[in-house]
């Protein structure tokens, strides 16, 4: 903004003065912010899928991960709705790229964008409906609705679609290993993604400054989930009593930090659990790469999914309590503004 540091206009002329720098700074550079959206989708969603084809499984179309699909939602849940046909026209060239270069047949290619894009729009228009704005991961209820909607309901609906187009394009051949399949993968990639992006793009999080002991908490938390990750999942043979080793860690995660975090702690220990069942170790290396997939996915997500609600109720606690104090603050401080101007009367 600009300074008047030696003017006196009166308040009214200063709000002018304000109002025109501000269009013309909205005139400027607004044109360029809604060109980095589609850019910015383009882009995650080229890199998304390079990763989720490097989370395959051995001999299997299975990836642990698919995160095209979360980054055309995260991108519908924070862009307003007049925007969705930019998001959504800005993920076709990427899929497609991507899908030819893995030699997916023309149909199938259809088949996945109509699935991923399928279930980007069910998620965020049922989510929409029911938080009437921004989703915000920072309440009981709100986490209620974006596992309902996003995680449980449109992976269940549109997998139903797209699995029987993935058989009838000839890219998969068993439709209910597909679905399965398709589901948990695409849960898992909810849970696990879309709180972190959720919370980077958060405006109160840039106001909000972090201390330097709560950047060493999180180095600490980070060294013992992977020395527990490694515990659990990286020997030869598996022992049933250290499966559970990282869930103390990602308590510590659900107590001391957000969702946001708490999903990143999953991200890690769902990524060290990949390495070591897609190499032959740890307790779901023990059938087929594609059984062994959907075991690991069905267990993360049901160890997560408690501790998610867990974090919610905390964080909603600690909202509360922080705008019970910053009430009392004002109104202690109103008492003692009255009671001294009733002295000086």
């Amino acid at each position: 903004m600009l300074d008047y540091p030696e003017t006196k206009l009166a308040p009214s002329a200063l709000v002018s003065a304000y109002e025109i720098e501000t269009g013309i700074f909205k005139r400027i550079f607004w044109p360029s912010r809604r060109a980095l959206l589609p850019l910015l989708v383009c882009a995650g969603y080229f890199g998304g899928a390079l990763i989720g084809q490097s989370l395959r499984f051995p001999n299997s179309h299975l990836a642990l991960l698919w995160p095209p699909t979360v980054v055309v939602l995260a991108a519908l849940l924070l862009a307003p709705p007049q925007q969705w046909w930019i998001v959504l026209l800005a993920a076709v060239p990427a899929h497609v790229v991507v899908q030819l270069k893995d030699g997916v047949p023309a149909l199938g290619i259809l088949s996945q964008l109509i699935g991923n894009f399928g279930q980007a729009l069910v998620a965020a228009l049922s989510v929409r409906y029911f938080v009437k704005g921004h989703l915000q991961l920072d309440s009981f209820r709100a986490v209620t609705i974006f596992v309902l909607c996003a995680v449980i309901l449109a992976p269940f609906l549109v997998s139903s679609i797209a699995a029987y187009l993935y058989v009838l394009s000839g890219w998969e051949q068993e439709y209910g290993y597909v679905w399965r399949a398709r589901v948990l993968s695409n849960a898992l990639s909810t849970l696990t993604l879309i709180p972190p992006i959720l919370m980077v793009f958060d405006p109160r999080s840039a106001k909000t400054p972090v201390q330097r002991w709560r950047y060493m908490e999180f180095g600490l938390l980070t060294a013992g989930l992977i020395a527990a990750g490694y515990a659990a999942f990286g020997k030869q043979i598996a022992v049933p009593t250290l499966l559970y080793a990282p869930l103390p860690f990602l308590l510590w995660a659900a107590v001391r930090f957000e969702i946001g975090i708490l999903s990143l702690a999953l991200l890690m220990a769902s990524y060290l659990a990949f390495l070591s069942t897609s190499s032959g170790l740890g307790p779901f290396a023990m059938e087929s790469a594609a059984e062994n997939a959907l075991s690991l996915q069905f267990f993360l997500i049901s160890v997560f999914l408690p501790l998610m609600f867990l974090s919610a109720l905390i964080s909603e606690r600690r909202n509360k309590e922080e705008a019970l104090r910053d009430s009392e603050a004002r109104y202690r401080a109103l008492v003692m503004a009255t009671a001294h101007m009733v002295w000086r009367a």
